[in-house]
């Protein structure tokens, strides 16, 4: 039976919040937004339960910062499982948390801790799951960012990884919320993304945050040159790989496709 870790939590939760401060407000704003509307997306009217949805909503944005994943450990040793507790809980806490927010009930900065701790509980049940199921083949997404014109080194890497034996699809000239539901669609578990540079660590933060809450199992790796990726921004986003050539890319591919991977009895 998965648990929640505290230090996982604690260390998603605080990366996330360190990582909000390093970033214009209407980007951290941005962020919130994006998993209240991911998340939202999720719930399953039908099957909440009112009084429990309003136990994690007062828990996300309450005094105790270990409320809400205590909460969500109660549900889990009462057999719930991992998935319903997105669609039954998390997504109508969130849901929730927006309108909150909309009204004006409750303040910007109560919002991001709510979401920071809905990120957090979310990063730390993920990691206690593996898919349930892998294609034979290794494959992944690649994709540029948003907005992003300069497309060839994601055009060359996929032609080599697929001489290297891997299924790539490739995502180029999406917009974000186009780009989010083709990764979803496509059951792809490794997402390989192209960092064009400091100016888009923003949109990046942005697109790695709703992919963490879209597909919560998938493994995410970030290219680009040295100086873009290797700055504190992306160590905060908590990307699974960080690299800077293609060589690098693949040896990091195949390190994280063995992760998916079911673990010897």
């Amino acid at each position: 039976m998965p648990s929640l870790s505290n230090t996982l939590f604690d260390q998603a939760f605080n990366d996330l919040s360190r990582l909000q401060t390093r970033l214009p407000e209407e980007a951290v704003a941005a962020l919130a937004r994006e998993v209240i509307t991911r998340l939202a997306k999720t719930e399953q009217a039908s099957k909440q339960d009112s009084e429990s949805v309003d136990a994690m909503s007062n828990a996300l944005i309450g005094p105790d910062p270990k409320a809400a994943p205590r909460l969500i450990e109660q549900h889990l040793q009462r057999g719930a499982q991992i998935e319903e507790l997105y669609l039954d809980l998390l997504g109508p806490a969130a849901r929730k948390l927006g309108e909150m927010w909309e009204s004006d009930e409750i303040h910007f900065t109560t919002v991001t801790i709510g979401t920071g701790r809905i990120y957090a509980i979310m990063r730390t049940l993920a990691s206690k799951q593996k898919p349930a199921f892998l294609p034979e083949q290794k494959s992944a997404v690649f994709a540029a960012l948003p907005g992003e014109d300069h497309t060839l080194g994601v055009r060359m890497a996929a032609d080599l990884a697929r001489k290297a034996g891997w299924q790539v699809q490739v995502e180029l000239n999406q917009d974000h919320d186009t780009l989010i539901e083709s990764i979803q669609k496509s059951g792809h578990l490794l997402i390989g993304l192209s960092c064009g540079g400091l100016h888009t660590v923003p949109q990046l933060a942005r697109l790695v945050l709703a992919l963490r809450i879209s597909v919560p199992n998938a493994r995410i790796l970030v290219s680009g040159n040295p100086a873009a990726i290797q700055t504190e921004d992306i160590k905060l986003m908590h990307v699974d790989a960080a690299v800077s050539d293609f060589d690098e890319a693949m040896e990091a591919l195949d390190a994280m496709w063995d992760t998916l991977l079911p673990s010897e009895k």
